[in-house]
C-alpha cells in the first residue's frame, strides 16, 4: 500500500489528515484508527507530509476551515471547461490524435463474473459525470455537455482459442491499438474499456480515456472503486461506495471564479518575478531538433535500490526538505551537464487535489508548475537542495494557477519545435493500482508501449519497497535509447554521490560521467575509470582526483586505529577531513547517527561499545584510546549518564524515553550549553543484558536513590520524554520524601497512561525502535514485523540500512525491545498520584503522532496531579524530532526559559 492509498484509507475510515503549515494533523472517529494503522501513519509520515504538500493540502486546509465548500452548481446553462480542459481542447483543435490517451490495463486471473464486472463498469459511468460528457463547441467556445447515465459498454474479444504464443502476440497487438486510438472530443464516448478473453480463467481489461476527462490520479479512484463494487455485486449486495460530494462539472464552475481578479493577479505576479527572462533548455541531442515537434516517443526503466532510496530520503530528513526535493535537485544537476547552462525551468505537476471533496472524483485535475534551475553560484549539493527547497514550496504556494495561462502570460511566441516554458519535466508519483483481491480475482497491471511525448525528457519516479523506479519518457526526434539509458546510470550515480557527500561542490559529483558538448550530438570517450557490474555504470572513486579542499588547521589520524575511525564519522557525517581532535557531536553528530556510529565500530573492529563510553569520549584520540585499553569489554553501564559536567546553575537530570536510552537527550544537552551540569538514566537492560524493571514506582525508587546520591542536598531539575514523565513525576514525590529539593518537572511531550499509550504489543514495540532509530518502513515491511519473525525482519531491515552491524544485529534488538515492552507494560499498569512539584510541559507543533488534540486536554492530563496549573509551551517539530536537529535549538531556548524563569509562560485555562 502506498501513500495514497493509506490517505484513501483513512479517508474511507472518516478520518481526514491535511497539513497546518509544516505540521501534519488528523482526525477520526474514535476507535476508527487502529494502532497499526497509525504507526503505520507515523512511520510513513515524511512521505504523507510530501504527498499532501503536493495536493496543495496547506490551502486545502485553510478552506477547510475558512472558506465555503464547492457548492453543487445548476445544469440549467451551458457549464464551461476548466482552465486545463479548455488547454487540451485547443490542443485538440490544432492537433488531433492519441498523445493524450489515458489508459491502463489489467490482467485478471480467476473466475471472472462478468455481469458484476458490467454492472460494476455501468455504476461508475452513472458516478462520475466526467465519463458521461463530450465537448462540442459553438463559434469555437467549447462547453461540457453531461449525457443521461445509459451504461458503458465493454467491448470484448476472445483470444482463448489461440496457441499461448500467438495469444500474448495478438494481446499485445490489441493494447498498443487501443492506446493509439483517438477520441473524438465533440461526439464521445471519451472512455472505452476492452476485455480480452486469454483463457477460461484469465482476462485482460483496458481501461482508456481522453486526458480530458481523467488523469493519473484519476486512474487509482477508478481502479479502487472497481475494487469496491465488483466483490460486493458479485456476492448480490448493492453499492458499498458514498454518494459522491460534487462532480467535475461544478468543480470547473467554482474554479473560474476561484482563480480571477486579485487572486490570480497575485499568482501571475510571482511567477512574472520568478520565471523572469529564463531561457529554454538546449539539450544536447543525438539528432537536429526537427523544426515542429512530432511527439514521437519511447520509455526506458530502471531501479535504484532500497539503499540508496534510504539514503535520499534521509538526506532529505536533515535539510528539513522532502524526497521529491532531493530528486529535483539531481535532476537540475543533471540538466545542467547536458545543458551546460546552469538557469531554465523544469515542469513538476501537481495532483491539484487540495480540497477533500474533488479526492474521489474522476477529471483532469492536474496542472503543471514550471519551477527555475537554483544551480547558479550553488557552493555544495546541500545548499541547492536548500535552495530547491524554498522554491519549490514557493510554486506549490501557487499551485492554482493554470499552466496554460502562465504559457500565455510569460511565452507571448511560441516556437512550434518545442514544449513551451518547460522542456524538461520531473515527477515522483505513486503507483495509482492498489494492491487488489476481488473476492478471488487476483489483479495486476500489465504494461503498455510508449510511443508519445510531451516533454523532451520526463522523468517519473516511483518509490516502492524495493527502492525507486524511475522511467524516463524521452524525444525519439532528439535522443538514441542508449543516450537515454546513460542519463539514467548518471542520475543514479549523481543520487549516490550527492546523498554520501552533500558538502561537496557540485562540480565534482559523478566526476566518470563525462557528457557531450551541448547541442552538438558526440560520441563518448571511454573513460578507464568505469567498470560494468551487472549493467551498472559505476565509478572507481579510489582512482578519481581527489577535489580540491579548503586547508584548515587539523591533526589528521596518526595510526590504522584512528584512521578507521575518522573513515567511519567521514562516511557517517558527510564531513571530510576529520582531525584526531574533533568532537563528533560538534561536527554534526547526533543521537541517532551516535547509536550507527557505535554499530559500525563494532561492525569494522569487533568492539561493542555503550552509549556510556561514547558520551564520554567524543574525539577521534580519546575514543581510539578507550579502544586500546587492555582490560576490553564496555563494562558495566552505569544507569545514571553525565553528557555535560561543566556549569553552576542547578543540575538538570533527564529520564529515558520508552527507548530506555541516555542518548535520546544528547542534541538537547549540546543545544543548552555549559551552564548547568546535565545527566541522564539508562534502561535497565539497553546497554546489557540486565533484566529491565518493568513498574513505574521501582524503577522510580531506583533512580531516586542514584540522584539522593549523586546530588544530596543540591535542587535539581528533573526533564523527562514521553514515557519518562511518568517516572520523573514519581521520582518528584520520592525525592521530596527523602528532603531533595525538586525545583520542576519539565515534561517533552509526555502523557498520563489513557491520554494515547499504544499497549505493549510486539508490533508496537517494533515500530517505536524503528522510529527511534530512524528506520524508513513501507507497510509491507510492518507486515513483516508482525508475528514470530518480526524480530529478525526488523533485525533485517537495521542491518540493511547500516543502523546495525551484521553480527549480532539480532541479538541487539531483541534486547532493545524486551527495555521497549517493559517500559510500555509499566506505564499501562501504572497509576500516577499528585505531586507537590512544579510541572511545565512542552507540546510538539506536529500532532500526527497519536496525541490528543490539544483543544481537548492542552496539559495531557498533568493538571490533575499537580499542585499549580501546568504550564505548556509549544516546540517545532513533532514527537520525535522536536529533540532533533533543526528543531531541538528552539526546545533548548524553551527549557532554558522555563528553569531559569525568563519569558512569558503560556498556562492552561
Amino acid at each position: 500500500m502506498n501513500d495514497a492509498e493509506l490517505l484513501d484509507h483513512v479517508h474511507a475510515l472518516g478520518g481526514k489528515l491535511w497539513l497546518d503549515g509544516d505540521a501534519v494533523r488528523y482526525s477520526a472517529p474514535r476507535g476508527s484508527l487502529l494502532p497499526e494503522l497509525m504507526q503505520a501513519l507515523r512511520t510513513r509520515k515524511d512521505g504523507i507530509r510530501d504527498l499532501l504538500r503536493a495536493r496543495g493540502s496547506a490551502r486545502a486546509a485553510a478552506t477547510v476551515r475558512d472558506v465555503q465548500a464547492i457548492p453543487r452548481a445548476p445544469r440549467g446553462r451551458r457549464i464551461p471547461l476548466s482552465f486545463a480542459q479548455h488547454q487540451l481542447w485547443f490542443i485538440d483543435q490544432l492537433e488531433p490524435g492519441p498523445l493524450y490517451n489515458v489508459v491502463i490495463a489489467l490482467r485478471l486471473k480467476g473466475r471472472l463474473d462478468v455481469a458484476a464486472l458490467e454492472r460494476a463498469c455501468d455504476t461508475i459511468a452513472a458516478r462520475h459525470e466526467s465519463l458521461r460528457t463530450t465537448f462540442p463547441h459553438e463559434r469555437r467556445v467549447p462547453y461540457q455537455h453531461i449525457h443521461e447515465a445509459a451504461g458503458l459498454p465493454i467491448a470484448q474479444v476472445d483470444l482463448s482459442a489461440l496457441p499461448e504464443d500467438a495469444r500474448e502476440r495478438e494481446a499485445e497487438r490489441l493494447l498498443a491499438e487501443e492506446s493509439a486510438r483517438p477520441f473524438d472530443l465533440a461526439k464521445g464516448p471519451l472512455v472505452r474499456v476492452l476485455r480480452i478473453q486469454l483463457g477460461e480463467d484469465e482476462h485482460a481489461l483496458v481501461l482508456g480515456m481522453h486526458h480530458i476527462i481523467s488523469d493519473g490520479w484519476s486512474l487509482g479512484v477508478l481502479v479502487r472503486e472497481l475494487g469496491a463494487l465488483y466483490p460486493a455485486f458479485a456476492r448480490g449486495a448493492s453499492s458499498p461506495l458514498p454518494e459522491l460530494p460534487i462532480q467535475f462539472a461544478d468543480y470547473a464552475i467554482w474554479q473560474r471564479a476561484y482563480m480571477a481578479g486579485a487572486r490570480l493577479e497575485e499568482h501571475l505576479a510571482y511567477f512574472r518575478e520568478a520565471l523572469r527572462d529564463v531561457p529554454p533548455l538546449e539539450l544536447a541531442t543525438d539528432f537536429p531538433r526537427p523544426a515542429a515537434m512530432r511527439h514521437r516517443g519511447g520509455e526506458l526503466r530502471s531501479t535504484i535500490d532500497r539503499a540508496l532510496a534510504d539514503a535520499s530520503n534521509g538526506l532529505a530528513r536533515r535539510e528539513g526538505a522532502t524526497l521529491f526535493m532531493v530528486l529535483l535537485s539531481v535532476f537540475q544537476v543533471l540538466l545542467g551537464r547536458r545543458s551546460g547552462q546552469d538557469d531554465f525551468a523544469v515542469g513538476v505537476p501537481v495532483a491539484g487535489r487540495g480540497r477533500t471533496e474533488i479526492e474521489p472524483l474522476i477529471g483532469d485535475f492536474v496542472n503543471l508548475m514550471p519551477i527555475r534551475s537554483a544551480l547558479r553560484g550553488a557552493p555544495s549539493f546541500r545548499g541547492l537542495v536548500a535552495r530547491v527547497r524554498e522554491a519549490t514550496l514557493e510554486a506549490f504556494q501557487r499551485q492554482d494557477v493554470p499552466f496554460a495561462r502562465l504559457v500565455e502570460e510569460l511565452v507571448p511566441t511560441r516556437d512550434p519545435s518545442r514544449p513551451p516554458l518547460v522542456q524538461a519535466v520531473l515527477v515522483l508519483q505513486n503507483d495509482p493500482l492498489p494492491s487488489l483481491d476481488m473476492d478471488g480475482l487476483s489483479v495486476r497491471r500489465m504494461a503498455l508501449p510508449r510511443k508519445t511525448a510531451k516533454f523532451d525528457l520526463l522523468f517519473a519516479v516511483t518509490e516502492t519497497a524495493e527502492g525507486l523506479d524511475v522511467g524516463v519518457e524521452y524525444s525519439q526526434d532528439l535522443f538514441a535509447p542508449e543516450t537515454v539509458q546513460r542519463l539514467l546510470e548518471h542520475f543514479r550515480a549523481l543520487l549516490a554521490d550527492a546523498t554520501s557527500r552533500p558538502d561537496e561542490p557540485l562540480g565534482v559529483l559523478a566526476p566518470a560521467f563525462a557528457l557531450p558538448e551541448p547541442s552538438r550530438p558526440a560520441p563518448e570517450e571511454h573513460d578507464p575509470r568505469r567498470t560494468r557490474d551487472g549493467g551498472e555504470l559505476q565509478a572507481e572513486r579510489g582512482r578519481a582526483a581527489p577535489p580540491r579542499r579548503e586547508l584548515r588547521a587539523t591533526l589528521l589520524p596518526r595510526d590504522p586505529l584512528e584512521l578507521t575511525l575518522a573513515e567511519i564519522w567521514e562516511d557517517l557525517l558527510g564531513v571530510r577531513p576529520i582531525g584526531v581532535h574533533d568532537d563528533f557531536f560538534a561536527r554534526g553528530g547526533h543521537s541517532l547517527s551516535a547509536m550507527t556510529m557505535l554499530a559500525r565500530i563494532e561492525q569494522r573492529i569487533g568492539r561493542s561499545l555503550s552509549s556510556a563510553e561514547l558520551v564520554r569520549h567524543t574525539t577521534i584520540e580519546a575514543l581510539a584510546g578507550a579502544l586500546r585499553e587492555e582490560a576490553g569489554g564496555a563494562g558495566a553501564p552505569s544507569a545514571l549518564v553525565t553528557l555535560e559536567a561543566r556549569g553552576k546553575e542547578p543540575a538538570l537530570y533527564c529520564v529515558h524515553a520508552v527507548g530506555g536510552s541516555a542518548l535520546s537527550y544528547l542534541p538537547l544537552a549540546r543545544a543548552l550549553g555549559a551552564e548547568r551540569p546535565i545527566h541522564a538514566f539508562n534502561a535497565r537492560g539497553r546497554d546489557d543484558d540486565g533484566e529491565p524493571i518493568d513498574d513505574v514506582d521501582t524503577m522510580a525508587e531506583h533512580y531516586a536513590s542514584l540522584l539522593a546520591a549523586h546530588a544530596p542536598d543540591a535542587p535539581v531539575w528533573l526533564l523527562a520524554w514521553s514515557f519518562g514523565g511518568v517516572v520523573a513525576v514519581a521520582m518528584a514525590r520520592k525525592l521530596e520524601a527523602a528532603k531533595v529539593p525538586v525545583a520542576g518537572v519539565i515534561l517533552l511531550d509526555s502523557r498520563l497512561p489513557g491520554h494515547g499509550d499504544e499497549g505493549p504489543g510486539d508490533l508496537a514495540c517494533r515500530v517505536l525502535f524503528a522510529r527511534e532509530h530512524a528506520l524508513a518502513l513501507t507497510l509491507e515491511d510492518m507486515a513483516s514485523l508482525e508475528g514470530p519473525g518480526g524480530d529478525e525482519a526488523l533485525a533485517a531491515r537495521a542491518r540493511a540500512q547500516g543502523v546495525l552491524p551484521a553480527k549480532g544485529a539480532h541479538a541487539q534488538v531483541t534486547r532493545a525491545l524486551r527495555v521497549y515492552a517493559a517500559n510500555l507494560r509499566a506505564f499501562a499498569a501504572h497509576r500516577a498520584k499528585p505531586t507537590a512539584a512544579t510541572i511545565a510541559l512542552v507540546r510538539p507543533e506536529e500532532l500526527g503522532d497519536g496525541g490528543p488534540p490539544l483543544a481537548a486536554d492542552p496539559t495531557g492530563g498533568w493538571n490533575a496531579l499537580a499542585r499549580a496549573p501546568v504550564a505548556v509551551r509549544v516546540a517545532p517539530g513533532d514527537h520525535f524530532s522536536m529533540l532533533r536537529p533543526p528543531h531541538v535549538a528552539r526546545l533548548a531556548a524553551i527549557v532554558r526559559e522555563l528553569v531559569t524563569g525568563a519569558g512569558e509562560i503560556r498556562r492552561a485555562p
